[in-house]
Formats: C-alpha cells, structure tokens, sequence
C-alpha cells in the first residue's frame, strides 16, 4: 500500500492509502485475519537471572567485558521495560545519571557521557568490547544480538537447551509481565515502556509467566 499510494495520483484530495475506503478494508481484513499471538513466553526469565548468578557471569571481579556487557544490556531492558532503540540512546554522562540513596536505584537518561572507561570514544553508555571496534559506540543490531546471545548463554550455563525462536523484542512482554505478575501497577508498566497502552499490554504483552524451563523438561522428558 505504500509502494501504490507513492506512486498513484491523489483520490478525492487524498493519498491512497489514507482514503476511508482503504482503511475499512484492512481494518476488516485485520478483523478476519487476525495475527496469531504468542501469549508464552519462548525463554524463562526466572532461570536466566538464576543463571546470572554463576560462571560466567560471576564473579563480578572476574568475569569477561562481553559477559558483563551483555548481561547488563538485558538486566536494564528488563528493568526499564524499554526497547532496542532506546537502550542504545542511554548516556553514560554523570549528568544523566542519579543514583538513589545506598545506591537502592539508579534513573538513567539518554546522552552524554559519565566517568569514561579507558577506551571509550563515546557518550553512549553501551560500546563495542572487543575487535577493531573496540571503544566505538555500538549500533542497535549489535544490542539486539547482545540480548539474544546473553540468555542462550544463561541457558547453557543452566544446562538447558535454549529455543531458538528466541529475539531481542521478547525483553518487554517478559519484563512488563513479570512486573504485572508482581504487583506493579498496569499505569508505572505502560509509563515505563513508553508507548504502551492498556489495550496494547493485554494484546502483546500480558503474558503466561509460567516457567519455560519446566516446559522445556516435560516436553523433552515425554519423548524419550
């Protein structure tokens, strides 16, 4: 419809695809095709951070600058209910950073520059860890793979096959549901994410937070 209403002449001072026709139609095409939902989660958060708590991910003085890049980049996905795109606008200025009271919480906002790592070339708070792009700031793409690579390491570090249906926009629907699961408010959940609504909660993101993992063993153990 794009490409048509780009190159089609206006309709009643109109562009194709914003004329009423044309959007009852979708409208009632949506209606009897509706998209299939995936109301299940395809990982299990509650195994992933119990995974957080052992090699490779600890130590914390030990552990490498791509483990702790990585898991950090999800842990602040899941705490701040965001997307990719704005995990990479983060800043790592100090004037964009406020830690509560005993360190208890930390606001984060987006540009500048914060106490700079030896190779950092950035304000962005995420950047590249190892390669020739060492110390550059890292594109949205990388985040996602970061997020993905992350909890297939978390389930390896459990012992436990991880499904590869697996993406990196999984991180809201596990995090605002976990967070509705444990009493947080539907309104802090649709703040939080930013540009999720009650409707859109309920349709995408009110998921089944039943364990994954226990999914995985049931179903591996009835085919043996």
């Amino acid at each position: 419809m794009a490409a048509i209403s780009a190159n089609h002449d206006l309709v009643e001072g109109r562009s194709v695809r914003k004329h009423n026709l044309v959007i009852r139609y979708f409208r009632g095409a949506r209606r009897l095709n509706s998209p299939r939902l995936h109301l299940i989660p395809s990982w299990d958060l509650a195994m992933v951070l119990q995974a957080f708590q052992q090699d490779p991910f600890e130590p914390l003085q030990s552990v490498n600058l791509s483990a702790l890049s990585m898991e950090t980049a999800l842990l602040t996905v899941l705490t701040s209910v965001k997307g990719v795109g704005d995990l990479q606008a983060l800043s790592g200025n100090g004037s964009c950073l406020e830690f509560g009271p005993a360190d208890s919480h930390i606001v984060l906002r987006p540009r500048h520059g914060y106490v700079p790592k030896p190779f950092r070339r950035f304000e962005q708070l995420f950047g590249c860890f190892g390669g020739q792009q060492k110390g550059n700031a890292v594109f949205k793409q990388r985040i996602s793979n970061w997020l993905v690579d992350v909890i297939r390491m978390a389930y390896q570090a459990i012992g436990l096959p991880c499904h590869l249906g697996v993406r990196a926009h999984s991180t809201r629907g596990v995090a605002a549901s976990a967070a509705f699961a444990n009493v947080a408010s539907l309104t802090d959940i649709c703040r939080a994410a930013g540009r999720a609504t009650p409707n859109t909660f309920a349709r995408f993101y009110n998921l089944c937070m039943e364990p994954v993992s226990a999914r995985v063993l049931n179903a591996s153990s009835s085919t043996q």
